[in-house]
């Protein structure tokens, strides 16, 4: 909740920055049916967005802000759990660059390895989460978070990135995790509608690239490409309907998220 709170705020208050009429987050709870045990949560706008610039400053601070609060929840977590023996036929957490990396860094060497990984306790689990949520919602696509900074950055030249970003999780799907599909199914139907703002004329200031870049470099480093690995085959049925449940309820999310912006958001 602290990090999708943290998250959900970094919009508003951009947005509220830019005088752009904004509610509060609208947290949509889940209890059971997810392991976050809520759906996530959205802001909607009331106006449309005036400029690239305001795009890209509502669009980044969100995943910017809830990353710099996942890092320390993060690290903390890690610190308190411990490393044990890799239970045959459970399932194990994906990693991503900066999760591999802070596991490296606490505990002194890559894991999983030897047959050997971090028993993750809730807050590592939480931070865990805040980077998944991070990677998801910075894909360069659609109405996405990510969506909307690469637009803004790009113009009209970011839908080129449809078909790559598309095929990416497609062969993510076939090839290494069922995870991915439901995105792709809808991403497939919605993932051409992008956040176009009144002005596409005016252009960023170079601090604004630099957040651009920033916010890139985050994506690079949170996303996971295969969220949940399983130690044997068929193994973890309960785990893998509810790791898919999850992705499946923030998937809906965000559509939601976009949906309630698109009128806004288009001109």
């Amino acid at each position: 909740m602290l990090i999708i709170g943290a998250h959900e705020f970094g919009h508003y208050f951009a947005a509220r920055f830019h005088k752009v009429s904004v509610t509060l987050p609208y947290f949509i709870p889940a209890p059971m049916i997810s392991l976050s045990w809520t759906m996530g949560a959205f802001i909607q706008l009331r106006e449309p967005i005036r400029n690239r610039k305001a795009l890209l400053d509502i669009g980044a601070s969100g995943p910017l802000m809830g990353f710099l609060f996942t890092i320390p929840i993060l690290i903390i977590g890690l610190s308190t759990s411990y490393v044990g023996p890799i239970t045959p036929g459970g399932a194990l957490e994906g990693n991503s660059l900066v999760y591999a990396l802070a596991k490296t860094l606490i505990f002194g060497r890559f894991l999983p390895a030897d047959g050997i990984d971090v028993t993750i306790n809730q807050m590592a689990t939480a931070g865990w989460f805040g980077l998944l949520l991070t990677g998801i919602n910075l894909l360069p696509i659609g109405q996405l978070d990510g969506g909307h900074i690469i637009y803004s950055l790009l113009g009209e030249r970011a839908r080129m990135l449809y078909i790559p970003v598309m095929g990416v999780l497609i062969i993510l799907t076939l090839r290494f995790t069922e995870a991915w599909l439901l995105w792709v199914v809808l991403l497939f139907f919605f993932g051409r509608i992008y956040a176009t703002p009144l002005d596409m004329i005016t252009k960023l200031d170079p601090r604004r690239r630099l957040i651009g870049l920033l916010s890139i470099i985050v994506f690079i480093v949170t996303f996971i490409p295969v969220p949940i690995m399983f130690t044997s085959e068929g193994a973890g049925g309960l785990e893998r309907q509810g790791v898919l449940l999850t992705l499946g309820v923030v998937a809906a999310a965000n559509l939601i998220r976009g949906r309630l912006n698109r009128p806004q958001f288009r001109v």
